[in-house]
């Protein structure tokens, strides 16, 4: 499951469409793994935007923050990070799978 919440940062519905269709790899890994839930948080503070994914799979919970002068650098630098823990825990779990 996936929560978007833009907090004080203006996005267009173009913008959230556009965020959504990047997290599909992520929603996609994350079924495979089971038990997912993800909740990604923008905050305005001056110049800078800071983006918080919160979630947890079957492994536990995660925290994830990225922080940019541009919420779409500082969302392409959170895709990066998510995707390559859910990618971890896959690799994890086939491990104990075998």
């Amino acid at each position: 499951m996936l929560t978007l919440d833009s907090g004080n940062v203006l996005l267009k519905p173009a913008h959230k469409k556009q965020l959504l269709a990047r997290l599909k790899r992520i929603t996609r890994l994350g079924k495979r793994l089971g038990q997912f839930f993800l909740k990604i948080t923008f905050h305005r503070s001056g110049k800078h935007v800071q983006i918080t994914a919160q979630g947890y799979d079957r492994f536990g919970p995660f925290t994830l923050k990225s922080k940019a002068t541009d919420w779409n650098h500082a969302f392409h630098l959170l895709i990066h990070e998510i995707s390559c823990l859910i990618h971890q825990h896959s690799v994890h779990r086939q491990t104990l799978s075998s």
